[in-house]
């Protein structure tokens, strides 16, 4: 970046540091939120009825999953303010989704595999639909336009089966200690992954442009490459977390930040 003068620009650094401000990273900044008013939210699904908890999520799920997604698709308009899905909007709804499915432990006597079923057929069914819709739009208005985007938008009724599919797939799944120490070692280094990669100055530099040399290959090397480059970055991004680490250590921040926390926390409630 340093053979491209002005890239970095100050608006460009500033962002970087307010990454929840600037909605750089769409999931970082609605987590942020989500993460603010996550007491309300646990004081909602603790206080009502399981009934009227079925009322609120279906309510919710019908017309800003179902019926936004659909509007958005033919219309383009954003009734809701859900934007398609990365918003922090959603994700509070999603949210409320998982701590029912906690709290009230649904389909819990139901076969593992029977999720992951209806997580294949969803898929399957989902890129069917989406096909159909593209030629059919390709075939009357001679350009694909967005109707497709009724089955791939965040908030549409099929993603929202997936998701619920996969975290029921995986809740309670027992996982050998081995597995675990290593999922224990990369989990969290995949924020950090995502982070970087993602990054506005790696993205607009990099990401789009480094790897289009992929259109001029067969399928099947493609699929291969496309595997390939994605665990490259990924032990990339991880290795530069991983030396974030090493410093952070080196530089007692952690210690620092954990004595400033206590600081803080002793004036406060000393002022009380």
């Amino acid at each position: 970046m340093s053979a491209s003068p002005g890239t970095v620009s100050f608006t460009a650094l500033w962002k970087s540091f307010v990454p929840g401000l600037s909605r750089e990273y769409w999931f970082f900044s609605s987590y942020f939120v989500l993460f603010l008013v996550m007491p309300l939210l646990n004081a909602a699904v603790n206080t009502l009825s399981r009934r009227r908890m079925k009322i609120l999520l279906f309510t919710l799920l019908l017309f800003i999953g179902v019926i936004g997604s659909i509007y958005y698709a033919y219309t383009t308009t954003d009734s809701y303010g859900v934007n398609r899905g990365y918003s922090a909007w959603w994700m509070m709804i999603l949210y409320l989704v998982g701590a029912y499915i906690r709290k009230y432990d649904v389909l819990a006597g139901t076969k593992r595999w029977k999720f992951l079923l209806t997580f294949v057929l969803t898929v399957a069914a989902s890129t069917a639909l989406k096909l159909l819709i593209q030629s059919y739009a390709i075939g009357k208005y001679h350009s694909i336009r967005r109707f497709d985007t009724a089955f791939t938008n965040y908030n549409s009724v099929n993603l929202v089966i997936c998701a619920i599919a996969l975290l029921l797939f995986f809740r309670n799944l027992q996982i050998k200690p081995i597995l675990s120490r290593i999922i224990t070692v990369l989990s969290p280094l995949s924020f950090s992954v995502y982070l970087i990669h993602d990054h506005p100055l790696i993205r607009a530099r990099i990401m789009k442009s480094a790897f289009l040399f992929l259109q001029k290959m067969s399928l099947p090397l493609m699929l291969l490459c496309a595997v390939g480059i994605a665990v490259g970055i990924y032990l990339v991004c991880s290795a530069v977390d991983l030396i974030r680490h090493w410093l952070f250590r080196l530089l007692k921040i952690r210690k620092r930040l954990d004595s400033l926390e206590t600081g803080i926390r002793a004036k406060l409630n000393k002022e009380q």
